[in-house]
């Protein structure tokens, strides 16, 4: 930004120092105009460089984030995974237990479908999730 201005400056300059090489003097109301036009530049350029701190900010908060988002999705995937493993060691339980024949192979049963329900319903929050992140 602070080459922007150093350029406008300098176009200034330059208009002021090709008008003063002329052979006749610039009228007063000419140099109004340029005088007017050098101060319009100076705002215009003072207002851009008064949005660098926040243009910063914005930068900062996007990357944080960004940071959160993908943590939030490490989380879900590792939560994911270790439900999986969870649901195989139930599974393999169960299957010990139904060929022992004993009745707690039935409740195993009804706890295994449970926590499949659940696995199901969390892999469709972390679905939503993924979508809610990318589409907002």
């Amino acid at each position: 930004m602070r080459g922007t201005r150093g350029l406008a400056s300098l176009l200034l300059a330059g208009l002021a120092l090709a008008a003063c090489g002329r052979a006749q003097a610039l009228d007063p109301a000419a140099q109004e105009e340029i005088e007017g036009a050098r101060a319009v530049a100076d705002r215009a350029l003072e207002a851009v460089e008064s949005f660098e701190p926040r243009v910063s900010l914005l930068e900062r908060r996007v990357a944080s984030q960004r940071r959160v988002v993908r943590s939030l999705r490490d989380d879900a995937s590792t939560a994911s995974k270790d439900l999986g493993k969870a649901l195989a060691a139930v599974e393999k339980r169960l299957d010990r237990l139904e060929a022992s024949g004993d009745a707690v192979a039935e409740r195993a049963g009804t706890a295994l479908a449970r926590a499949e329900k659940a696995a199901r319903d969390l892999a469709v929050l972390v679905r939503r999730f993924d979508y809610h992140l990318r589409h907002h």
